[in-house]
């Protein structure tokens, strides 16, 4: 029997081993046999071109949920064609499982060539040893009475313009060198004596054609065809299929159907077969080439490059806004400066990755992906993400050194506005009168007031305050924003430090401002009546006696007038206001 296998008795023979039904299945039939097909469906009947397919009969089984190895050599050569493990299911069938495909194409099998087919069980006991001829495709002619034997298929298949056998065509870029672009081409051989032309159709796959008319011009299955092909002395040399360049629209798998009595029917009958590459297999597959999965992940990392620079410079913006919010003294101020720098460079960075990304995305969104310009990008877009991180994680790190010299700072500012507080000469100086008997230190005044006077209380002055000083009646400025802000103190005068006031001072009675002794008596120093109210009708003003005369207060030199909260002319130590709200510290008050 051509081609059958016969399973060694040892292994299915039970009545004769004494298995048990439940480890092998059916039993109790002695030598038996696995069925062999070919792609075209035959049964115990290998040529070249076709496939090798292995299952068991109903009447068969091996033991269940078991792994065999299959193994194909060709005697001739000695070579391994196939080696494989096929997976028994629950009732010990195997189902038909493909050992071997398009033999001869790639393997150098031949016509009248001998395959032998092993089946090795888990325990390496060998269940199946058998040799398989090869069928030739050349018709034989034997006999006085012409007896013919069946018509065999010629073997096409599809092929390069050199004729190499081919089974995926790629598209998408150009082909590294172990792969081939199209157009497809289709070669043969072992076609009928007196063939001279043949009908060649591309089709979409299908697993069974034997039968049935083949697709044409409308048909959803039809591709290209029919394409005619020349053969000579049975031999299709390699014929392209015309008027088809596949692109990624083409993406999948193709049969080549060969209508070699151009009938226009897939005929596979004993006198007379058809030739197909793609009969219960796949002809040919179109797919997108090495190149162009290349250039596709290279722009998908440029993207993803370009979307963690972009974080990182957003990380990095945010950390300099931080740390410029944060900053207070030199030193913070310019680790903030160094902060935003880093910030702006990985902003620059970021913009790098992202054209980078957009070329790379270019160049692989294309008719052939250029993989090399997309890699090249894509390696931009990686290394100015890593500098947009390092630039994010500097920023990040400035943010905390800028927050330890603020607090340094602020703790170098506390220790210093503590001791300018201790310089201020803080008295009052607003007077309701110009009679030093009957008028008195005052606060609060209303624009009905004919006028606001100033005096220093004598013993407050005595000695060198004794002195012509500039009157300054200025805006109310915040104590602790300003008049005993230390970070203001501008350098320079006879005090501690000085603050600059003219800007800030208001019209005087007379229109210019007031210059006098700190020992006259009791002087008009603004009018009420020409103040402008707020919007809460209220109005604040601090005093200042400059004795420099240079529109600056110098702490610990000039007299200041800031409080409202004393009716007397006595120095005020600043230790008084240390737990006043600011509002409430000012020299004097006019209400509508």
């Amino acid at each position: 029997m051509r081609g059958a296998i016969t399973i060694i008795s040892v292994a299915l023979l039970v009545a004769a081993c004494g298995l048990e039904e439940g480890n092998y299945g059916k039993h109790g039939y002695g030598s038996s046999t696995l069925a062999i097909t070919n792609a075209e469906g035959e049964q115990d009947v290998l040529r070249t071109g076709t496939a090798l397919n292995l299952s068991t009969p109903d009447d068969v089984a091996l033991k269940a949920d078991t792994v065999y190895q299959a193994r194909l050599t060709n005697i001739r050569t000695g070579m391994l064609l196939a080696e494989v493990e096929v997976l028994t299911d629950m009732a010990g069938k195997l189902e038909r499982t493909s050992v071997a495909h398009d033999l001869g194409e790639f393997d150098d099998v031949q016509d009248n060539d001998t395959l032998q087919l092993e089946l090795v069980g888990p325990g390496k006991e060998t269940i199946v040893d058998q040799n398989l001829p090869v069928t030739p495709h050349i018709p034989n002619f034997e006999g006085h009475g012409f007896q013919v034997d069946e018509v065999q298929p010629a073997h096409v298949y599809t092929c390069d313009m050199r004729g190499n056998a081919i089974n995926g065509f790629v598209v998408g870029a150009l082909p590294d060198p172990e792969e081939t672009a199209a157009p497809v081409h289709i070669k043969g051989r072992g076609f009928p004596a007196g063939v001279t032309s043949v009908d060649i159709y591309l089709v979409k796959d299908r697993d069974k054609w034997q039968g049935s008319a083949i697709p044409r011009n409308g048909d959803p299955d039809a591709v290209v065809g029919p394409v005619v092909g020349m053969v000579s002395d049975g031999v299709l040399l390699p014929t392209r299929i015309e008027g088809w360049q596949p692109t990624g629209k083409d993406l999948g798998p193709y049969d080549v159907l060969v209508d070699v009595d151009r009938n226009g029917q897939y005929d596979f009958g004993f006198s007379s077969k058809d030739a197909s590459d793609g009969e219960d297999k796949v002809g040919l597959t179109i797919q997108y080439g090495a190149a162009w999965f290349r250039a596709k992940s290279a722009a998908e990392a440029a993207e993803d490059s370009s979307g963690a620079a972009a974080d990182a410079y957003t990380a990095a913006d945010t950390a300099a806004t931080t740390a410029e919010q944060a900053a207070k003294g030199p030193e913070a101020l310019a680790l903030a400066v160094q902060a935003r720098a880093e910030a702006n460079s990985a902003k620059s960075e970021s913009q790098t990755a992202s054209t980078a990304s957009t070329k790379a995305d270019s160049a692989f969104d294309q008719t052939l992906a250029d993989d090399v310009t997309a890699i090249a990008q894509s390696n931009i877009a990686d290394a100015a993400a890593k500098k947009a991180a390092d630039h994010a994680a500097q920023a990040a790190k400035l943010v905390s050194d800028t927050q330890q010299a603020t607090k340094a700072y602020e703790a170098q500012m506390r220790a210093l506005a503590a001791q300018m507080a201790a310089k201020h000469l803080l008295v009052n100086l607003a007077y309701n009168s110009p009679n030093r008997s009957t008028g008195s230190w005052d606060n609060t005044y209303s624009q009905s007031s004919s006028t606001i006077y100033t005096y220093v209380n004598p013993p407050v002055q005595s000695g060198s305050r004794h002195a012509w000083v500039t009157k300054w009646v200025v805006a109310h400025q915040s104590w602790a924003g300003f008049w005993n802000n230390w970070e203001l103190v501008q350098k320079g005068g006879s005090g501690l430090g000085r603050l600059y006031v003219k800007d800030k001072a208001v019209a005087t009675l007379s229109g210019t401002i007031q210059n006098s002794c700190t020992n006259s008596p009791p002087i008009k120093i603004i009018n009420p009546k020409t103040l402008p109210m707020d919007t809460v009708n209220v109005l604040k003003y601090d005093i200042v006696f400059d004795y420099d005369n240079d529109g600056y207060y110098d702490v610990g030199r000039d007299f200041l007038d800031v409080v409202s909260f004393r009716t007397d002319g006595s120095l005020v130590s600043a230790k008084d206001l240390q737990n006043m709200p600011d509002d409430q510290i000012y020299g004097l008050m006019v209400t509508k």
